[in-house]
């Protein structure tokens, strides 16, 4: 149901200023723009929630960005902020944390990226990116044993792969499709581990009206808008930069570059053959034929 029960209404009624605390750089789910204000899907999937719960005149949301997991935690569970987002789906780890999960928002595949043949690949040291810390609690949880090497962003932890640095990397299935079809991340393959990573909100222990009221927004906005939000997100992590543009289409650009180099260097030699029988037949007008003196003209 979208109609809020007393004791719900009662906490907004107190509390109408909500500090929403989200990771950034975490495209399709969330981000920050080039003006400071939060996007991605979180963005779509709050505003449909307020919309269907009918407070978008009763509710101020306001939004931090964290570089860090531990630091969106942190702020959390000493009352910076209301509300974190994404948070693993993991109970164990909400336990320890002294935070409450709201129902699952999102779930995604999660894929290992490698080089070679899989069946050789040793899985010793797996790259994941620095400050999310969601693909390596991911890891330590599914992949035991392993080293987790830490990168500050994705085309490194790709890089390392390549080069041999590391034997895999850890991604989601959005990034992984962002990435992994660039010309020069070709030589990377990539397998589907067998556990989907799950997202949701949490705040902070105890406040269980806010919980109610987010797990409440969670159930009635359409699965189908969440999916729709985060491939729109996810295709504008996929656009081409101009060095992609031009190693997707080397062939095309070679064949281009040679008919411009061709009929360039045509019109030079054109030009320079012009002025050469210019400037002879200048001669031939102005001079004597017999003693190459002037002539009349």
């Amino acid at each position: 149901s979208t109609t809020l029960q007393n004791d719900e209404i009662e906490w907004l009624s107190s509390h109408p200023d909500i500090v929403v605390g989200y990771l950034d750089d975490y495209l399709p789910l969330c981000d920050m723009d080039e003006n400071g204000n939060p996007t991605g899907s979180m963005m779509d999937i709050i505003n449909e929630m307020l919309t269907d719960l009918k407070l978008k005149d009763k509710v101020n949301m306001s939004f931090v960005a964290y570089n860090s997991y531990e630091s969106m935690l942190s702020d959390l569970q000493t009352g910076v902020v209301d509300v974190a987002f994404p948070v693993n789906n993991d109970v164990a780890l909400a336990e320890k944390s002294n935070i409450f999960l709201s129902d699952e928002v999102f779930a995604t595949p999660m894929y290992m990226i490698y080089k070679g043949d899989f069946a050789d690949v040793r899985k010793n040291r797996i790259a994941a990116k620095r400050g999310t810390s969601i693909a390596d609690m991911y890891i330590k949880r599914f992949i035991p044993g392993a080293e987790v090497v830490y990168f500050d962003n994705i085309p490194d932890m790709l890089d390392a792969v390549l080069d041999g640095s590391v034997d895999g990397a850890v991604l989601n299935a959005f990034r992984k499709d962002a990435y992994l079809h660039k010309v020069s991340y070709s030589g990377l393959n990539s397998v589907l581990l067998k556990v989907r990573a799950r997202r949701c909100f949490a705040v902070k222990r105890g406040n269980r009206e806010l919980l109610s009221v987010l797990n409440r927004g969670v159930t009635v906005v359409p699965q189908e808008i969440v999916l729709t939000s985060v491939n729109s997100y996810a295709s504008r992590m996929n656009e081409p930069t101009f060095k992609d543009y031009l190693m997707q289409n080397i062939t095309s650009v070679m064949l281009i570059s040679g008919i411009v180099i061709a009929v360039v260097s045509v019109l030079t030699a054109y030009s320079f053959i012009m002025r050469r029988t210019r400037k002879k037949l200048d001669y031939i007008a102005h001079h004597d034929s017999l003693t190459g003196l002037f002539n009349r003209l």
